[in-house]
């Protein structure tokens, strides 16, 4: 069965986190599963994810429910890169991150934006057991994704030993030169037509 993105994120949380048994929330999150449910599990309920914004929720004009916009959360949950302790929300300006933060939650459905204070704030509802259960390798992947600088590796350096007479002189002089769409140097419409 197929998820319906057009469905509020809000109100599938809801559903999970109403189910009172380890296995009927396990049942619920692969019912659910997509990449938008493991977003809110994963910078909603992981250790290791640091928010870099600030504590409180922030000033923001919610969406009218009639504007229809349950959908929008799906699309908008990539952008939460941003708003943790990662390579890429290192690179963005305080400033920018919070301004971004909050365009995010006056563009999605109002209760997808009391569900994202809800991550923020580290709130949602879910057993951990579930998740573990339903999504096993779930927390090393965000564990390398998020919490974890990413250090650049060091160049690999061969040293090979070859003797000069393996070595082609290369002329550039006899290479013809292409200009435009492709034409030789010197070449023109009319020469090729």
């Amino acid at each position: 069965m197929a998820l319906d993105t057009s469905k509020c994120m809000a109100n599938l949380i809801a559903k999970i986190e109403a189910q009172t048994t380890k296995e009927r929330q396990v049942d619920f999150l692969k019912l659910y599963s997509s990449y938008a449910l493991k977003a809110v599990l994963g910078y909603g309920m992981d250790p290791g994810v640091k928010w870099l914004l600030p504590d409180g929720d922030p000033p923001y004009r919610p969406l009218e429910v009639s504007t229809d916009q349950e959908g929008r959360f799906y699309v908008e949950c990539k952008k939460l890169i941003y708003f943790v302790d990662s390579p890429d929300g290192r690179q963005v300006n305080q400033l920018k991150r919070e301004q971004l933060f909050i365009q995010i939650l006056e563009s999605v459905d109002p209760r997808d934006a009391k569900l994202l204070l809800r991550m923020k704030n580290r709130q949602i509802k879910i057993m951990p057991e579930a998740i573990a259960e339903a999504f096993p390798n779930m927390w090393e992947a965000w564990g390398r994704q998020t919490a974890t600088p990413v250090a650049p590796l060091p160049p690999v350096v061969q040293e090979v030993e070859l003797d000069n007479s393996t070595f082609l002189e290369y002329d550039e002089t006899q290479v013809p030169v292409k200009r435009g769409r492709g034409r030789p140097k010197g070449s023109t419409k009319k020469e090729v037509a």
